[in-house]
């Protein structure tokens, strides 16, 4: 959606609400113990989606096609990391 920051009039900004949930992340314990570092999840949970969120966390995660989207057009302030 479009918004608008005072300080910055002249430039474009857009804001996004992400609703899709997939499950839990299965293994937390390994991931905090550096055991491993791929997040995984029940594919089966995902409803394919192309922006969506972990249940019980604070992940945004997005798909490569996303991913190549947003580094093609050179977005800013955005951190992509790759797990």
């Amino acid at each position: 959606f479009p918004t608008n920051i005072e300080v910055y009039p002249e430039k474009e900004y857009f804001g996004i609400i992400i609703i899709s949930l997939a499950g839990p992340i299965l293994n937390l314990e390994k991931l905090n113990n550096y055991e491993e570092e791929e997040i995984k999840f029940d594919l089966e949970t995902w409803n394919g989606t192309d922006f969506f969120t972990l249940q019980k966390t604070l992940i945004f995660a997005i798909t490569k096609k996303v991913k190549n989207i947003l580094e093609k057009e050179k977005f800013t302030n955005i951190e992509i990391e790759v797990l």
